[in-house]
């Protein structure tokens, strides 16, 4: 049943998360908001001068993380509700951006296909940029043990990207299933399985863990996959032939 509550912006909403008995919002308008929602009146807000187009919230340093229409990104501490800039791109507009659980790690997308990292503290540093899509990075999920970022645009692909040092040659692991842009994606607590939803309608599941991925072939087949079906229906998605 719907509970009608008055939590207004002047625009569109662009992001929102709720924790505990408050409500995260971001609005067009450029206010980021903080509702009770118990009674939906507005604890706090701060007016940001470009438009916000994503936020994420990270309740182990209590911070909201926000990418603005100007390249510019924010956080704001939840406790004082005091907004920082930390960050300006000055070159196109953030389109998504994910702080990694124990907050000390950000990543954001731009509307070039571009994903950056940042490493979060007294000093931000830069530590790492991606050529990650053709066209805008519309979401960014860090893993739960932050090894690993999946990142989806609207050139219709979900990429996995090992953030280990050692790794940083590796290319990712894509997956390709949707027919068109990719809207979203969330991972699960235990970071083994990533779920997406796109304009093809579609939402999809997949396993990133590999013996899970096996099991999934071996509970929907009745034989062993030939190397070449594998290499053909498998493979693309970075998993080494086994027999199943």
């Amino acid at each position: 049943t719907p509970i009608n509550l008055n939590y207004t912006h002047a625009q569109k909403i662009t992001g929102l998360f709720w924790y505990n008995d408050n409500l995260i919002t971001s609005s067009a308008d450029g206010y980021i908001r903080n509702f009770a929602v118990s009674n939906s009146k507005i604890i706090n807000q701060v007016k940001l001068p470009s438009k916000p187009n994503c936020i994420d919230l990270n309740l182990t340093k209590n911070i909201i993380a926000i990418g603005c229409d100007n390249g510019d990104i924010y956080t704001i501490n939840l406790e004082t509700f005091k907004e920082t800039k930390i960050f300006s791109l000055n070159q196109s507009k953030i389109t998504s951006i994910s702080i990694n659980n124990d907050g000390d790690k950000l990543a954001y997308g731009s509307s070039k296909g571009i994903i950056t990292m940042l490493t979060l503290g007294h000093k931000i540093i830069q530590n790492r940029e991606l050529a990650a899509h053709t066209s805008t990075v519309i979401a960014l999920k860090f893993y739960p043990n932050s090894d690993f970022i999946a990142s989806a645009g609207h050139d219709g692909k979900i990429k996995i990207w090992n953030l280990k040092f050692d790794a940083q040659d590796e290319p990712p692991v894509i997956f390709s299933e949707h027919s068109g842009w990719v809207w979203d994606i969330d991972i699960n607590k235990n970071g083994t399985q990533l779920v997406s939803g796109g304009k093809d309608r579609k939402v999809r599941t997949y396993e990133l863990i590999q013996e899970n991925f096996v099991k999934t072939i071996e509970n929907n087949t009745n034989r062993n996959l030939t190397e070449a079906e594998w290499k053909r229906f498998v493979a693309k998605n970075g998993v080494i032939y086994e027999k199943t």
